[in-house]
Order: structure tokens, then C-alpha cells, then sequence
């Protein structure tokens, strides 16, 4: 690994900032719906829904109500998103120190695939769980999906991200798990490093910063 002159952070959210076990999430919906949903809950997360969902093309109360054409009519809102939110774990204390003393001297940002259910319940938990009114608060801007209309591993959403900002990717270092996102940004100049495991992170930063 080779990092050099790294200016900016661009975080991925799920898997890097926050702990996530989307297995989890479709165990639960599993087990409220139908013999006939079955096999659509497995594959959820390729699905057109969550798709349309991550880009913002929908609205939560859309989404709610096309998970309930799908077998869970009898449920309310309240109900649908605590499902939803299974997968979401925990947003470990070192992680958010780390950043926030990453964030003393550089630039930092997120780029998310992620949806309003799930973020506004990440920050709920940031700001329960360590007296933090929100990522803005640490991060110099968000780039979330469901408000830019685009998705990883898009290379639009990479090149977006750098003209919003006014950063030049190859002084950027884009940390994510998912490789086809890594790749990606790669792609479009980026420095970068494929998280396999959030321990990873801080010997990470360390390097980085030397």
C-alpha cells in the first residue's frame, strides 16, 4: 500500500463507520411475510425497491407502502422501520474519536449508499450514544444517495462528489468495504482502501497521516 500527499477522507457509512449485518435485516422480514415473498426478501437488496429507494425516487412513506404489498399489510410505520432497521449494530466509541481527531486536520466526507429510515436512525444513536447532534458535526459535507439521485459504484457519484467539494480525488483517499466501490472510484483517480475489517481502520489513518 502507497499512500501519498492525502488531503481529504471520503468515508463510506455501512461497514466502515457503522457495525451492519444485512442478513439480519432479511431474517427479519422473512419472518413476517409469506411463503410466496420469500425468495423477493432474499434478494432484497439487488431489488428495483431498494434501488428506487437508496436513490431517492421514493419516499419513505412509498417504500412502507411497498413493502406492505409484499405481506406486511398489519403493520405500522413504527413497526416496518424497526425491521428495516435490524441490520444497523453498533457505531463503536474509538471509531468516532478517531475520526473526530482525524477531522482536527483534514478534510473529512461521507459517501453513502444509504436511505432516510436508516440515516435518520445512525444519527439517532450518534447522538444517544455519544452526545453528537450528527454527522455534520464531524464531517466537512455529506454525500448521501437518496439526496444526489445516484448510487455506488456510479463513477457520476465519484466525479460528483469532487466537484461539489472542490477536491481533487487523487488527494483523497476513499475508504469502503465493498470492493466494487473501491474499484470504482479507483477508476476516477481516487486514492483508496478496501476495508475488510474496521479494525483495520486506524492503523489505516496512521499511515496515512505519516
Amino acid at each position: 500500500m502507497e499512500l501519498k500527499n492525502i488531503k481529504n477522507f471520503l468515508f463510506d457509512l455501512g461497514g466502515v463507520i457503522i457495525d451492519i449485518d444485512i442478513p439480519l435485516t432479511i431474517k427479519a422480514l422473512q419472518s413476517k411475510l409469506p411463503s410466496t415473498a420469500q425468495d423477493t426478501v432474499s434478494a432484497f437488496f439487488q431489488s428495483d425497491l431498494h434501488d428506487r429507494y437508496e436513490r431517492g425516487y421514493i419516499s419513505s412513506g412509498e417504500f412502507r407502502e411497498e413493502l406492505r404489498t409484499l405481506g406486511l399489510s398489519g403493520l405500522t410505520d413504527e413497526d416496518i422501520d424497526a425491521l428495516w432497521n435490524t441490520l444497523l449494530l453498533d457505531i463503536p466509541r474509538e471509531r468516532v474519536a478517531l475520526l473526530q481527531s482525524l477531522a482536527e486536520n483534514h478534510a473529512l466526507y461521507m459517501l453513502s449508499n444509504t436511505n432516510p429510515i436508516h440515516f435518520v436512525e445512525v444519527e439517532r444513536r450518534l447522538a444517544e450514544n455519544h452526545s453528537i447532534n450528527g454527522f455534520k458535526d464531524i464531517f466537512t459535507h455529506l454525500f448521501l444517495s437518496y439526496e444526489m439521485g445516484m448510487r455506488k459504484p456510479e463513477a457520476t457519484i465519484y466525479q460528483t462528489v469532487a466537484q461539489q467539494a472542490s477536491i481533487l480525488p487523487e488527494e483523497t483517499l476513499f475508504i469502503d468495504d465493498m470492493l466494487v466501490n473501491i474499484e470504482a472510484a479507483a477508476a476516477v483517480g481516487y486514492q483508496v482502501f478496501h476495508l475488510e475489517n474496521p479494525s483495520q481502520l486506524a492503523q489505516l489513518i496512521r499511515y496515512a497521516r505519516s
